[in-house]
């Protein structure tokens, strides 16, 4: 294995392991949404909808992160299948 293919390779890791925790942040941000909901009767309606919006805010975010790791990912595996 030459060093371009290794170099490539741990390119290919390193963008899964990033597509994983944009995953994860995606996943935090869906049960922060759960948990609000949840307990969403216990918030006066101002709270609730300043909450929700924060929450969606910061899923809207972990979403296009992961979009964009996921292209990344996408261009790794195709520069190793060359």
């Amino acid at each position: 294995m030459d060093h371009d293919s290794q170099s490539i390779d741990a390119q290919l890791r390193l963008a899964n392991l990033e597509c994983l925790g944009a995953i994860d942040e995606v996943t935090r941000w869906l049960a922060r949404t759960r948990d609000l909901v949840s307990c969403g009767e216990s918030y006066s309606r101002e709270a609730f909808r300043q909450s929700l919006v924060e929450v969606q805010e910061g899923l809207l975010g972990a979403e296009l992160d992961l979009a964009i790791t996921l292209f990344e990912f996408e261009r790794a595996m195709e520069e190793q299948a060359k």
